[in-house]
């Protein structure tokens, strides 16, 4: 791995961390504000309707994701986020008090679910999984999604090859902007902790799966 591989694998993880706990925008938001853009961004690149880059700025390809947002839930198509958008979000992501659950099983067995067809180190962040949390808000993971039934109760486990592991735990344990101090000396300390935390894991045997 070249030194700005394991910059950007460290700055992408930092951004996989912070960008998706979805808390879609209330409305209005249009081209002429930037209030609540960034959060609408990641709700749409999180639902399919692509906004281009998550940068807070509301540009052409944020109001086409709109359009296309609008379009496929049979609402007015002006390109404005509103507050009928806005709660059309809100039941999707279950935020809403709308939004309903089904039990469609028991088991007693591991359920697995893995997004198939993808390349889990180089999807994008809003094709991989997706969980959600209890405030409606939604985290993405990387490789597959075990529940397990254990002696101490129900267990999510998120399994995944050590690469992208460390691509998510990297920048929790080290800023990634020490990569550039000491003219690129600090790389050495982004491999250091990388070796650490890979060793780490990869020596924990607290469970038997």
């Amino acid at each position: 791995m070249t030194e700005d591989q394991l910059r950007e694998q460290v700055f992408d993880g930092r951004r996989e961390a912070r960008e998706f706990e979805l808390h879609p925008a209330h409305g209005p938001v249009h081209a002429h504000t930037r209030d609540s853009t960034g959060q609408l961004q990641r709700f749409l690149a999180s639902f399919g309707h692509d906004p281009g880059p998550i940068d807070g700025i509301f540009g052409g390809l944020t109001e086409a994701a709109v359009e296309d947002f609008q379009s496929a839930n049979g609402l007015a198509v002006d390109g404005e986020w509103h507050q009928a958008e806005w709660e059309k979000a809100q039941a999707i992501s279950g935020g809403g008090t709308t939004t309903n659950w089904t039990q469609i099983g028991t088991t007693t067995n591991v359920v697995s679910f893995v997004t198939s067809g993808l390349s889990q180190s180089t999807a994008s962040k809003g094709d991989v999984l997706g969980a959600c949390e209890p405030d409606g808000s939604i985290t993405h993971y990387r490789g597959a999604l075990d529940f397990r039934n254990t002696g101490d109760g129900n267990r999510v486990v998120n399994r995944l090859d050590i690469e992208n592991y460390l691509r998510g735990v990297l920048p929790k344990e080290v800023p990634p902007s020490w990569g550039s101090g000491g003219g690129g000396a600090g790389m050495n300390a982004l491999r250091a902790q990388s070796v650490a935390a890979r060793s780490y894991a990869m020596s924990q045997s607290r469970y038997s799966y």
